[in-house]
C-alpha cells in the first residue's frame, strides 16, 4: 500500500469512529476490530492515563493496571504532550 492510499484508509478508519453513536455501537466495533487481549491492553492503557492524570505515581498505576513501568512511562509521555489525545478525552469525562 502506498503512503497516499494508507493516509486515505487511515482517514476513513478515524471517520468510522466518529460515525458511532452509542457506547454499545463502539463496543461492538472494537470487539470486531480487536482481539480480547488487545482490547484489555488498550483498556489498561486508558486507565493508566486516567490515574496519571489524577496524579498517581508510576508504581501505583503499574500495580493497579498490571502494565509494565515502561508502558506506564510511555502513556505518561503521551498524557503530558501538548496536543494529547488522552487529555482531550479525559477532559470530556
Amino acid at each position: 500500500m502506498t503512503k497516499a492510499k494508507f493516509n486515505v484508509a487511515k482517514k476513513q478508519f478515524i471517520q468510522a469512529f466518529c460515525r458511532l453513536k452509542t457506547p454499545k455501537e463502539t463496543n461492538e466495533f472494537l470487539s470486531d476490530l480487536l482481539s480480547r487481549v488487545e482490547l484489555e491492553e488498550f483498556t489498561r492503557r486508558f486507565l493508566a492515563a486516567r490515574r496519571l492524570n489524577e496524579g498517581r505515581t508510576y508504581l501505583e498505576v503499574s500495580r493497579e493496571t498490571g502494565l509494565s513501568s515502561t508502558t506506564v512511562a510511555r502513556v505518561s509521555k503521551c498524557v503530558q504532550r501538548k496536543n494529547s489525545g488522552y487529555k482531550l478525552v479525559l477532559s470530556r469525562f
